[in-house]
């Protein structure tokens, strides 16, 4: 008789054993499918979809999502999403701090919400009204808390212990993911940053070889000037010289073949319709003036005057456009005009700092040249 009581009790032991081995079993492929080592050759983005798609196959869910924290740290945006994505559409953003999402970022701890309608944990975006529940788990490298990745269903349900401990992995693989971004963007921007600095110091070494050679006259000097700011430095440059009684004669002017007027010998014309005012402006306030899309740039810092479409309209055949004037003794003498071509990039601080330089440049030869001819009639006297 004993023996029979005791086999009902081993067969429950063997039959939660099989469970629990079934369960590990489960958990070990679903961590397996997110960890997969072949998706590390996908591209960044690539990889963010495969990744969370794979979670939504093993979680479940209406609609998967990683969220990285902006450079300022204030704020959430959506940067990948699977699923019912109206509900977090790329580029959408979350405080935080505020929220269940951004309460999630702010404490770096994972969430699980199974009512989120409840109220207590806080608001969601107006985008993600109609979620029931959800759980988020942080990115998290060296310390410091990249993102989030979260799972949501429009119906509520409960979320098992298990499925939070494989979104941590998934969380865990996300913020190496999102690290080898970062760093490599940062690796990519320091090698663009010395190049670009290269080629600032070539330009000007280059410049100054040009123009050292100019003595009774300035204009070759001058339009071979031109052949070493384009295309190199920008698509289309220019020089304007006062002369007698305040009149601007355009000295050298080249264009990159097939850009503003590259393919006209001597156009005298500006990139933007409204040059000719940059170029006066540029005289009567002795300042640069600097045409950039984006109205982020500090005129204070700058050292210039900072126009945009929205104050000086638009141009979609130009990125940016940029003036400096040439002085000598305090006296606005020349102007050099700098324009990039709509597929290129914009022109940058830096930049303008490497056409002022130029500028300085060429207001010695200007005053070389001049001072020259000066001391040339006075021996003809």
């Amino acid at each position: 008789m004993i023996g029979f009581a005791v086999l009902p009790e081993q067969r429950k032991a063997e039959r939660r054993l099989r469970d629990e081995l079934g369960r590990a079993s489960s958990t070990l492929r679903s961590i397996e499918a997110v960890t997969d080592p072949g998706l590390a050759f996908l591209e960044i983005d690539d990889l963010l979809a495969a990744v969370l798609g794979r979670t939504r196959d093993e979680i479940g869910g209406d609609v998967v999502a990683v969220m990285l924290v902006n450079e300022g740290g204030s704020a959430l945006r959506v940067r990948a999403s699977v699923g019912a994505t109206e509900l977090s559409p790329v580029g959408s953003e979350v405080l935080v701090g505020e929220g269940v999402l951004g309460i999630a970022a702010q404490w770096a701890r994972p969430v699980v919400v199974s009512d989120v309608r409840g109220g207590e944990t806080g608001e969601l975006p107006k985008s993600q009204k109609e979620i029931a529940s959800l759980m988020a788990a942080p990115l998290i490298a060296h310390g410091t808390t990249l993102g989030i990745v979260e799972v949501a269903a429009l119906e509520r349900r409960t979320f098992a212990a298990g499925d939070l401990r494989l979104l941590q992995v998934v969380s865990d693989r996300l913020a190496a993911v999102v690290e080898r971004g970062r760093l490599d963007d940062l690796a990519r921007r320091s090698r663009f940053g010395a190049e670009h600095a290269s080629m600032h110091l070539r330009i000007l070494a280059r410049g100054g070889t040009v123009l050292g050679k100019a003595l009774g006259s300035y204009d070759t000097a001058l339009d071979e000037l031109a052949d070493v700011v384009v295309p190199e430095f920008s698509d289309w440059f220019s020089v304007d010289v006062l002369e007698d009684f305040e009149k601007i004669r355009r000295v050298a002017s080249l264009g990159r073949p097939g850009t503003f007027g590259g393919h006209i010998p001597g156009w005298a014309g500006y990139p933007h319709p409204k040059g000719d005012e940059l170029v006066a402006l540029a005289v009567a306030q002795c300042r640069a003036q600097f045409m950039v899309p984006t109205s982020r740039l500090d005129p204070t810092e700058l050292g210039a005057t900072v126009h945009t479409s929205e104050t000086f309209g638009d141009c979609p055949d130009m990125s940016s456009f940029l003036v400096v004037p040439v002085q000598v003794r305090g006296a606005v003498t020349a102007v050099l005009s700098f324009a990039t071509g709509p597929e290129e990039r914009g022109f940058r601080p830096s930049d303008l700092e490497t056409g002022k330089e130029l500028a300085e440049r060429v207001g010695v030869t200007i005053e070389r040249v001049r001072s020259w001819r000066a001391s040339q009639r006075a021996g003809e006297m």
